[in-house]
């Protein structure tokens, strides 16, 4: 599974990515969360998956006048196991931040018992934050891993949760040359085990 945030996704690809042209590069199947128009295409989420989709949602995550944003929200079969994946990019002030994880946290609320992957960039600049310890005590604390800015990672603003959270497994940041310059963020990865499976 990949996640990735801050895509430009146009039908024919001219100004940005084509999902065609994605999935066609990677082998993936590829879900993406329009959170704004952008030229012939939109702006916003992208979950690249290997498997089978059996729900698709897109989760409003707005506050009044500030920037648009959204979650993907997704159920997919992964052999022969249903995961839960959302994907997102939070806001830039804390208020939003609020409201946003608060609306996280509503969405999976009911589904303890479900294989659930939650990841994006969070924008959660301070580790003692409230909204960070929110999204801990429903996960689990996620590992320091700083990822911001590509050049000198001093901020840990992506970030990934698992539940059950002893699935998730060897969290590290990708670096690589193409990383570097691929991005203001270093992305991150992690192994996760299921059912003896990777």
């Amino acid at each position: 599974m990949i996640g990735l945030q801050e895509a430009v996704l146009e039908p024919n690809g001219s100004g940005g990515m084509s999902l065609k042209r994605l999935a066609s590069a990677t082998g993936l199947r590829v879900v993406s969360g329009p959170t704004f128009a952008c030229g012939n295409g939109h702006f916003g989420n992208v979950l690249l998956f290997a498997g089978k989709v059996l729900r698709s949602d897109r989760l409003d995550l707005s506050v009044g006048s500030r920037e648009p944003r959204c979650a993907i929200d997704v159920t997919i079969e992964c052999s022969g196991v249903p995961i839960r994946v959302i994907v997102t990019h939070l806001g830039l002030r804390a208020f939003e931040r609020k409201r946003q994880i608060k609306a996280l946290l509503e969405s999976v609320a009911h589904d303890r018992d479900e294989f659930l992957v939650l990841m994006g960039d969070f924008n959660l600049w301070f580790p003692a934050s409230r909204s960070l310890g929110k999204l801990a005590a429903r996960f689990g604390k996620a590992p320091v891993l700083r990822t911001f800015p590509t050049r000198v990672p001093l901020f840990q603003l992506d970030r990934i949760w698992v539940h059950p959270k002893e699935a998730l497994q060897n969290l590290q940041v990708h670096k690589t040359p193409r990383s570097r310059v691929a991005s203001d963020h270093l992305p991150i990865k992690g192994f996760v085990q299921w059912n003896g499976r990777h």
